[in-house]
């Protein structure tokens, strides 16, 4: 096929140019038509496919998978969709499903639960996963339920910190206060004052010295150096 239209252009140029028409004109139309004749001779597109806008290749039709040379039919399984990306089995399965060997099955989803995305379910807020299932998060008296997939899932009220399945009153020492952190003893020390066996006990300050920043110790006005003693100049 590809001779034959070597020869009709072969023939083509003969005639124009006995016309009177330019050489480079009747040459650059030619040009243009063999290599279009010439490629399509070579393209051997199979069933249900396409052949492609440039070039000699050709792609399988939706729905259909090159293998060996020709375009199969993809199988597709209940509850799935064709997903045309290339590569994998041609499918995926719906929401609600998992790909199983060949198959697509429903996702067992146990009660106060919900399908979160792909394959996975979460469970409802008061509950949290055990063993396949949903259980119910006992929260004890001055507790609160936590938005949170880890621990016990509760959390103590202010002024209280868990102790096992409990939560326990702070006890807050004379000259202290409640901290916003539950774990720890729960409460600080006024300014001037140190925690010392569950008390808050007053920092005596030595001549020459003054309280220090963080106000639970002592530090020496310059130039006096701290010792054992006091402060005292070196």
């Amino acid at each position: 096929m590809a001779r034959l239209a070597v020869g009709f252009g072969v023939l083509m140029i003969l005639g124009r140019l006995r016309e009177g028409v330019p050489v480079l004109a009747v040459v650059f139309v030619v040009s243009l038509v063999l290599p279009i004749s010439a490629e399509s001779a070579d393209v051997l597109v199979p069933d249900n496919a396409t052949a492609s806008s440039y070039g000699t290749g050709w792609r399988c039709d939706s729905g259909f998978r090159e293998q060996e040379g020709e375009c199969l039919r993809i199988e597709l399984p209940d509850n799935a969709y064709l997903e045309d990306n290339g590569y994998g089995a041609g499918w995926r399965c719906k929401r609600g499903f998992k790909e199983v060997g060949d198959n697509c099955e429903a996702i067992r989803i146990p009660d106060h639960a919900y399908l979160e995305y792909g394959s996975n379910w979460k469970c409802n807020r008061g509950y949290r996963p055990e063993g396949g299932a949903c259980v119910e998060i006992a929260v004890p008296e001055n507790g609160y339920l936590k938005d949170s997939d880890y621990g016990a899932g509760w959390a103590c009220i202010y002024g209280f910190k868990p102790n096992g399945d409990e939560c326990t009153q702070i006890e807050v020492p004379q000259n202290g206060y409640l901290t916003e952190r539950s774990n720890g003893r729960g409460w600080e020390c006024e300014r001037g004052f140190k925690a010392n066996s569950g008390q808050c006990v007053a920092i005596v300050v030595p001549e020459n010295a003054h309280l220090s920043a963080a106000g639970d110790g002592w530090a020496c006005d310059p130039p006096y150096k701290k010792s054992a003693r006091g402060c005292r100049i070196r």
